[in-house]
């Protein structure tokens, strides 16, 4: 901003009509300085926002919360429903993370799963897709209008890019880094499965 835009007063305006005579009629124009009350709905405001990233949000890792996913789910189970577009979930696991925070230590464990989402998010290309935080190292992505064939090719994307973050990992029985777990479910309009089958498949 302007230094002059800067120094502008924030201001409230109130015409009232002033009826004198049938002939003559008044106007009676306020103004007041409305600054404080604009800044304090902004405060209102950034903290209403801040509040609802709180609630949605896992304090950890920065990725959406268990509570989320639920809502966020239901939502597009139902609006895949209605539009007969299918919908695909990723499940990932880190591999031996139990044995990772042994050897490392769990703080070492947090940059990890920080690190994990990073390179998640990083692969979204869409807004309406979303990763979670599912529960201690398990993590969800929601894939609205894919189907099975698209959300293997993402699966794989997610699995790669993980990979190439080469955390060493010492405790792992499968390679000597960081590795994922990916499991693609999809829910088809035209076939029989429910949202509790798209879950346990």
């Amino acid at each position: 901003l302007t230094k002059d835009a800067q120094n502008r007063m924030q201001q409230s305006i109130t015409i009232s009509p002033i009826i004198v005579s049938e002939e003559r009629h008044l106007c009676l124009i306020q103004i007041t300085d409305a600054s404080v009350s604009i800044k304090r709905e902004r405060v209102l405001q950034s903290n209403s926002e801040q509040l609802t990233i709180k609630a949605t949000t896992d304090g950890l890792t920065g990725a959406y919360n268990r509570g989320f996913f639920d809502e966020r789910y239901k939502a597009e189970l139902g609006r895949a429903h209605r539009q007969k577009n299918p919908l695909s979930l990723i499940m990932l696991d880190l591999d031996y993370f139990k044995a990772y925070n042994d050897n490392y230590g769990h703080p070492a464990g947090d940059k990890v799963l920080i690190s994990i989402v990073n390179a998640l998010k990083s692969q979204l290309n869409r807004a309406t897709d979303v990763v979670a935080r599912y529960g201690g190292e398990e993590f969800v992505v929601i894939l609205p209008d894919c189907g099975p064939e698209g959300g293997l090719a993402f699966a794989e994307k997610l699995r790669a890019a993980v990979s190439n973050l080469s955390i060493p990992h010492c405790g792992s029985k499968i390679a000597d880094y960081v590795t994922i777990s990916v499991g693609v479910a999809t829910y088809q309009p035209d076939s029989s499965c429910s949202s509790t089958c798209l879950l346990e498949t």
